[in-house]
Formats: structure tokens, sequence, C-alpha cells
């Protein structure tokens, strides 16, 4: 019997793209909602910004203060091996921040995101919904859940430091590896609301996103490559959230075409605008 055709990799890749855009396009339909998705964004950006301004000025010290062995060496070996040192440890520094920004947005902002899911739900169907834990339980799996994604992280950017020795070739590695995997984390974390409104855990949340991986790479390397951007962040973050549900519907194979629905305040200004006896 014939196998059904699975789709290309690069039709999978453009697809995840496709779910950011589709993300972008609520700043046009529901503006207000995204805006309010923007605040928390704005606030976590600046401070984990400055954090990373602090480590691009002093990261030259401590690729300094890390190498005491090589004081003694020829200026020749010892200013590129520090450069090299320091280049690596701010690109994973970079990948960590990245990630440590979509976790701490989304646990600051998990009001403005979570009505940004049900926003999408809404627009396309709402799922059946899991029974509920109590919000204490949420709000700690959802800590732990973070934590769970920021250690690797954290890891791969140590990882990245042996890499970033290697002269061009290997900067150039350093960055290509840290947009996929730090796209990879990124989409952990964005699709962590739809996931838990579903009942879907942690674990059967990365096997799910495995099994579609050129298309969870497409929505997160765009996400992460847009974060890289300034005031990317802002617009991005809301946009993701989005995108990241519409991803899970496309995984789950829940309907994703939208339903015409009016905004909610566009509903309720034609009841006010009524009759009182209609």
């Amino acid at each position: 019997m014939a196998q059904p055709d699975r789709p290309g990799f690069w039709r999978e890749v453009f697809a995840g793209a496709k779910h950011l855009g589709s993300g972008m396009r609520l700043w046009l339909t529901r503006p207000k909602l995204m805006l309010f998705g923007a605040i928390p964004a704005v606030i976590v950006a600046i401070l984990l910004g400055a954090a990373l301004v602090a480590l691009g000025f002093n990261v030259s010290g401590v690729a300094t203060w890390g190498t005491p062995f090589a004081d003694d060496w020829d200026p020749a070996w010892r200013t590129p091996f520090r450069g090299l040192l320091a280049a690596a440890l701010f690109l994973g520094g970079l990948v960590f921040s990245i990630t440590a920004f979509t976790f701490i947005t989304l646990m600051v902002g998990a009001p403005f995101y979570d009505r940004i899911r049900l926003e999408v739900d809404r627009m396309h169907g709402e799922p059946e919904a899991p029974a509920p834990i109590g919000i204490w339980r949420e709000i700690l799996r959802g800590i732990a859940n973070g934590i769970r994604t920021l250690l690797p992280a954290m890891f791969f950017g140590i990882a990245m430091v042996p890499l970033g020795f290697i002269p061009i070739v290997g900067q150039v590695l350093v960055a290509v590896l840290s947009a996929i995997f730090g796209g990879w984390f990124v989409t952990v974390e964005l699709t962590g609301s739809a996931a838990d409104a579903r009942g879907v855990s942690l674990r059967d949340r990365r096997r799910m996103l495995r099994t579609r991986m050129p298309r969870t790479l497409g929505l997160g390397v765009s996400t992460y490559l847009l974060f890289l951007v300034p005031l990317g962040p802002v617009f991005a973050m809301p946009a993701a959230v989005a995108g990241a549900t519409l991803m899970v519907r496309a995984l789950r194979d829940e309907p994703s075409t939208a339903i015409a629905i009016a905004p909610a305040s566009a509903v309720m200004q034609q009841t006010q605008s009524l009759p009182p006896n209609a």
C-alpha cells in the first residue's frame, strides 16, 4: 500500500514561519489585545537588554579573568584566543537570554498571553478543555516546565564555547546552531499556553513538536531572529504566542480556518445599539 506523502522540508519550514505571519496579522485585526500583550515584553526586554549590553561591555574582561594561564602567552596568540572565547561567551549568553526572555515574559504576562491564545482559539473554534487543576498547581507547573527548558539552553550555551575557538568557521557555526537550538527552545516555551489548555504535558509537547521539526523550527527560528532586531521582541512576542497556538492546532489536526467572528468590542457595540424591545 502506498504511504501518504509527507510534506517537503522547506514547505514545512515556511508553514511554521507562516504561523508567525498569521499571528502578526492580529496587530491589524486585534490591535488593543496585541498592545496589551506587548507590555510585558517591553518590561522584560528592557531588563534583559540591559544585562546583555552589560555582558557585551564586560565579556572581554570575563574572558581574561577566566584564562589566567594565557597571561604569559605571546600576544599574537593570547589576543585572538581570548577574543574567540569572548565571542563564544557572548553568543552563548545571547541564546540563553532569548530563551530566558521568552520564559520570563510568558510567566509575567500570563494573563495577557492567555487572552491572546483564547482569542485565537475563539476565532478558529475552541478545543475541548481539560479538567481544571487549580491555579497554584498551574503556576507551579508553568515554572517547572520553564526551568526544564532554561537548563538545557544554559548547557547549550556552555557547549558552544569550544566551537568559538575555531577561527571564522567557528563563529558562523555557533551563530547557525544558536538560531536552530534557540528556535527550538523558544517554540517549546511559546506553545506552553496552548498545550496546557489542551492538557498536553511538556513531554508530550516536545514529542509532538519533534514529529514536525521543520515546521517547529520555521516558527522558532523566525521568532528568534525577530527577537534580535531592535524593538522586535515587543511586536513579535504577542504575535508568536498567537502563531504558536495556530501551530498546536495544526499539529493536533484541529480546524485552522478562521471563523468570521467579530471582536468582542464590536459585538458589545451592536448589542448596545439594539432597541430595548429587540
